[in-house]
């Protein structure tokens, strides 16, 4: 049994747990006795077997659990990879609220959630003082060159299992040990070598298309969970953010791989909410994603002329007046008939104007240009912001420009793709979406709070984001609005 004043909590966990209220990821062991949690102690390095030990010297023994807590704010979330062995929550998340809240003094929503691996816990601006991390850390780029070489392909586990161990063993302390990993993954990628594989492999081109084409098939069900209160919203946030920093950095085997591991916890989320049962959804939502679906079509029929658009444009707008006075009993049989007409129109059968191709290209060169402008300035930014002391700032250096500009560009790009792959006959229905996407995009950054601080930042750091992609995506705009002629 534990003394009358032993704690059931490890040194500094109080001090640890409001870090991850902040956004850090910290590791942590949990001991829980049959329905009960007994002890838990929380820390910046893996917690070591040793502090299990000295707990049960303590009088606090049962089941251990080791993994590593996400989060922000009031949600928690305690991962526990089924690597280590794990497949489900040691006691229920209630338990371990209460527990948080009369040992620790934090009242929050904690959550279990069993993942394929745990999420690596960054390093942070001490750790970059040691000279193993620093050495470490600039090995980021040499790996994410070989890892998308298609010659190397054999060695990635090798190379992910090493990366995972240094890991482990500079934030544990281990730097002797640590070091000999660096070596080891230093010889690996120093051989990577773009003539080494007789088959070529994919095209750059190839693998932007396969992930722009992925992403998109998960789109849906990624908005779904996000938009959900799950325990792997958080993670999955985290790897859709991932996977759109290497999207805009064009390290698309490496955005690939991304892909990989949300596609396991997206399914395993999915099935989750299904099995949660229907919701009663805001009947104002409802026809609004109604509505929101039939747009381009509507911008379809109404680009191409056809005889009904009239009637499709006043049948729309009766419905939206409808459904402004919540009389949705009358504004869905109107979209009945939207559908019904738009079911009727056949494949577009207008000539691309001759001087399109060579105009899109244009636009498409120019925004490309536009990206690379606000990529090189959000880069200066977030190096001005990982230097000040506010956490706030820092956290904000933390995200993507896709994360600031409201992670438009991915779908975008992938409908670009969709407007090029598309045949002449058939390109209506893609650049109608593109130009959706692009109107949205437009307005975004025209009204979000985080461009604007971006823009107006007190750090003399010159970035334009407004000024720099609002011309090129008009440009963009205006020539798939000409496609088949003025």
């Amino acid at each position: 049994m534990p003394g009358v004043d032993e704690k059931p909590l490890g040194e500094n966990t109080a001090k640890f747990l409001d870090d991850v209220k902040k956004g850090k990821s910290r590791s942590f062991l949990l001991v829980c006795k049959g329905p009960k949690v007994v002890f838990l102690s929380v820390k910046k390095k893996p917690v070591k077997k040793n502090e299990l030990n000295d707990a049960k010297k303590d009088g606090f023994k049962g089941d251990p659990y080791f993994g590593v807590i996400t989060g922000k704010g009031m949600d928690l979330v305690f991962n526990l990879a089924q690597a280590d062995g794990y497949d489900k929550p040691p006691v229920k998340e209630v338990v371990l609220r209460d527990f948080l809240e009369e040992h620790a003094g934090l009242k929050c929503k904690p959550t279990f959630q069993v993942v394929p691996e745990s999420p690596a816990i960054p390093f942070d601006d001490d750790d970059l003082q040691n000279p193993h991390v620093a050495r470490f850390m600039k090995l980021e780029e040499p790996i994410a060159l070989y890892v998308e070489n298609p010659a190397n392909q054999a060695q990635i586990q090798t190379l992910t299992t090493l990366i995972k161990e240094t890991r482990l063993l500079l934030q544990g302390g281990d730097f002797v040990e640590g070091a000999k990993k660096i070596d080891e993954i230093e010889r690996i990628v120093k051989s990577n070598s773009p003539n080494t594989a007789a088959d070529p492999g994919p095209s750059a081109a190839e693998l932007a298309m396969t992930f722009a084409g992925r992403l998109k098939v998960l789109k849906p069900d990624i908005d779904k969970v996000l938009a959900a209160d799950l325990a792997s919203t958080q993670q999955l946030k985290t790897l859709v953010a991932e996977a759109g920093t290497a999207g805009r950095d064009k390290k698309f085997a490496h955005g690939l791989g991304v892909l990989d591991q949300i596609e396991p916890l997206l399914k395993q989320a999915v099935k989750e909410l299904e099995q949660r049962g229907p919701t009663t959804e805001d009947p104002g939502a409802a026809f609004n994603n109604r509505l929101k679906t039939l747009l381009p079509k509507i911008k379809e029929a109404v680009s191409r002329g056809v005889n009904s658009a009239q009637q499709i444009q006043q049948l729309a707008g009766e419905a939206g007046n409808a459904a402004k006075q919540k009389q949705f009993a009358q504004a869905h049989p109107l979209l009945d008939q939207v559908e019904a007409l738009l079911g009727q129109l056949g494949d577009d059968s207008r000539t691309l104007h001759p001087q399109f191709a060579q105009k899109w290209e244009e636009a498409k060169t120019g925004w490309g240009d536009a990206i690379d402008v606000v990529n090189a300035q959000f880069e200066k930014l977030r190096v001005a912001l990982i230097n000040e002391e506010d956490e706030e700032l820092k956290r904000i250096a933390e995200f993507s420009l896709n994360a600031v500009t409201g992670d438009h560009r991915v779908p975008l790009q992938a409908a670009i793709l969709d407007v090029d792959r598309a045949a002449a006959d058939k390109k209506t229905g893609p650049i109608n979406k593109a130009r959706t996407l692009i109107e949205e995009f437009r307005d975004h950054i025209d009204t979000d709070d985080q461009v604007e601080a971006c823009d107006d930042n007190p750090f003399e750091v010159k970035v334009t984001i407004r000024e720099t992609l609002e011309p090129a995506l008009k440009k963009m705009d205006q020539v798939l609005a000409t496609a088949f002629g003025p």
